[in-house]
């Protein structure tokens, strides 16, 4: 099979630490001719969608993209779509370039394009805690009053704790320039740490905690020391089960779902992480299961 990777740098995956590279070296342990690019490497000429790629070289965890080369987008056998959030100007428009491509994509371009990864769970209202979205300080300071002291802030656009706060009083209001989602604070994430759950093809494959840092409330994987095994809750599996079936509609085939405290935070669709930590914890390879499932000609 011949993959393609659409990430949102070849720089950044030069050592064995995403999940893209483990993703990559599970195409590449099967045999299959593995490519990587980025979203502005796509090209249209008189109506044929090409991309500039590299081919993906791997000697134990020392990692290298060879081989330039122009290659027919549709001469490739599966494409994963993974650039990180936000979906910023590049990446918005190579999701209008490959919105016709016939060949299978996890994930879909128009996915990626209009599922907001906080906005999109508002959908599941009901698995949330209470939330507002509001860009005004005197909409924030109401739900305060309603809900309780202290509030986390995050903006919409933001990815791997980038961004949110925790605000104990109204004196600790920030500037706010742009839409923000508000929840209460979930003093429990200070115990149990976040919950990030795989879903694949609408189903549930795996879920892994995250645990924050000493005096600390974010549980980022990307910067967090320390992580653990973990269940489902009854209520976080009716979630699952609604959410992928949504999530599969949309063309949606890997997905991560954050809970903190039996309470839905995102449905991370873009770029989803956590193998590397999932695989360590578990002893398993979580990306030769994904790989199953999507490669799966059944």
């Amino acid at each position: 099979m011949k993959i393609l990777f659409i990430i949102e740098s070849r720089a950044q995956h030069m050592m064995d630490c995403y999940s893209d590279d483990r993703l990559m070296a599970e195409h590449l342990s099967r045999g299959h001719d593995v490519w990587a690019s980025e979203p502005i490497d796509l090209v249209v000429n008189e109506g044929t969608l090409y991309v500039h790629a590299y081919r993906y070289h791997r000697q134990e965890t020392s990692i290298s993209f060879i081989d330039p080369a122009q290659h027919r987008v549709n001469d490739f056998d599966f494409i994963y779509f993974r650039a990180m959030p936000p979906v910023e100007k590049d990446v918005l428009l190579a999701t209008y370039l490959m919105n016709d491509v016939n060949i299978p994509i996890c994930n879909a371009p128009a996915a990626i394009r209009n599922l907001n990864e906080k906005l999109n769970a508002l959908q599941f209202a009901s698995f949330m805690p209470p939330t507002l979205i509001s860009a005004h300080p005197e909409d924030i300071l109401a739900f305060a009053g309603k809900v309780g002291w202290p509030l986390v802030l995050k903006p919409l656009d933001g990815f791997q704790s980038k961004g949110v706060l925790k605000i104990d009083t109204a004196e600790e209001m920030p500037v706010i320039t742009q839409l923000m989602m508000a929840q209460p604070y979930l003093k429990e994430v200070e115990k149990t740490g976040s919950k990030r759950v795989f879903i694949l093809k609408g189903k549930f494959i795996g879920a892994i905690s995250f645990l924050p840092d000493l005096g600390d409330f974010r549980t980022n994987f990307g910067r967090v020391p320390s992580y653990a095994a973990t269940s489902l809750s009854d209520s976080e599996a009716l979630a699952c089960q609604e959410i992928g079936a949504h999530l599969l509609k949309e063309g949606v085939s890997l997905a991560a779902l954050d809970f903190i405290d039996n309470y839905l935070l995102e449905i991370n669709i873009t770029c989803p992480g956590g193998i590397p930590e999932y695989d360590k914890q578990y002893g398993v390879k979580l990306e030769a299961i994904i790989v199953d499932g999507l490669i799966s000609r059944k």
